[in-house]
């Protein structure tokens, strides 16, 4: 004989249970299959001093004088951060966004007055590591770059080392990528510009006498200079050749004459040439190049510029910055409608970069 199941007040309470648990697993079931995949956390309107250790101070936009920089703090762009001897520190631009500050580095934190999702990193010397999340700037719109006094270092959500030191007369900035890929340009439009790769490292040498000079010491790149009309031209470096650019104004104040040099790997000139153009709209137009070594392009604080050249002369160690970008991630490299003059040596290359500059603020 077939049981009735009778439901009594405890019955029912247990029946009416179990219902509402089946429509809560529900619901979190559909709930979960609509939810979008992560996107990259976008920049904070303020940057904090996270990980501290040893030495670490800094100097605010409406402060006078260097502070004690402050664990877990929030602080505004246009911040100086330097760190002391055997010291570190990490700047966090948003989750997964890190600017690591090594031993005896000093940097600005700036924000673009144009374009407030650029970031610049102003690396007066020492050394920095910049990691980015691989699909940030695609996401979000927000870009990141690493400028010394011979270069700017482009971020395309990568992990790269940027090292800023002065020997001697000689300002360098070398740049090695890790993962994914770095933009570098030179400070002046047009100079020249290219893309790196992992596992590339290029110097950015600048001497007293305005010479630059541009050497790859691993790795294979295409970088973008002037050719003898003033049209870009790709020159493929192999590790262990470089470029030499010296550029002046003409006597008489209105044309910028480029001397260009191109070294194989024995050192030796393969090719030299000169470009000579008029001075453009916004530039020096008379007597000499007056931007100095240490001394930012566009216009600050006096009294910013003077803390950074104060202290990357009397410092001397050095400072390097490094960015990644995950595999997988790296955007297509287009090479130019340009011509193209490969230096002779081992190892093999990749496509250069498209002739746009990177963003300024």
């Amino acid at each position: 004989m077939a049981q009735c199941r009778v439901r009594g007040a405890t019955g029912e309470e247990e029946f009416l249970m179990n219902m509402r648990m089946s429509f809560m697993i529900a619901v979190c079931v559909t709930v979960c299959c609509v939810v979008p995949a992560t996107k990259a956390a976008p920049f904070e309107p303020l940057f904090r001093i996270t990980s501290i250790s040893g030495e670490c101070s800094v100097k605010t936009p409406d402060s006078e004088q260097f502070k004690n920089a402050e664990d877990g703090r929030a602080y505004p762009y246009g911040t100086m951060v330097k760190t002391g001897r055997k010291s570190s520190a990490v700047i966090v631009f948003s989750e997964g966004n890190t600017c690591r500050l090594l031993a005896d580095a000093m940097v600005t934190i700036a924000e673009g007055v144009k374009d407030p999702k650029l970031k610049t990193i102003k690396l007066a010397t020492g050394r920095v590591e910049v990691e980015l999340e691989p699909e940030h700037h695609k996401t979000n719109g927000d870009s990141l770059n690493v400028e010394t006094a011979t270069a700017i270092c482009g971020a395309i959500g990568c992990k790269f080392t940027v090292v800023f030191t002065v020997e001697g007369e000689l300002q360098i900035t070398t740049v090695s990528v890790e993962d994914g890929q770095v933009k570098i340009t030179g400070l002046q439009a047009g100079l020249f510009e290219g893309i790196l790769d992992s596992p590339d490292t290029m110097s950015i040498a600048m001497g007293s006498d305005k010479f630059i000079r541009l050497r790859l010491s691993k790795g294979a790149t295409g970088l973008i200079v002037q050719d003898s009309e003033g049209n870009p031209r790709t020159i493929d470096l192999k590790a262990g050749s470089s470029i030499k650019i010296w550029r002046r104004l003409s006597e008489n104040g209105k044309d910028w004459v480029t001397v260009i040099m191109i070294l194989g790997t024995d050192d030796q000139p393969i090719e030299t040439y000169t470009v000579v153009q008029p001075v453009g709209e916004g530039e020096q137009p008379t007597g000499e190049q007056t931007q100095k070594p240490g001394e930012q392009q566009q216009g600050a604080e006096e009294q910013e510029e003077m803390d950074l050249r104060q202290f990357a002369t009397t410092t001397t160690t050095t400072t390097t910055t490094t960015t990644t970008i995950p595999p997988g991630t790296q955007p297509t490299i287009r090479p130019p409608v340009t011509p193209t003059t490969t230096i002779p040596s081992g190892g093999g290359g990749h496509h250069p970069p498209s002739p746009t500059p990177v963003g300024r603020r």
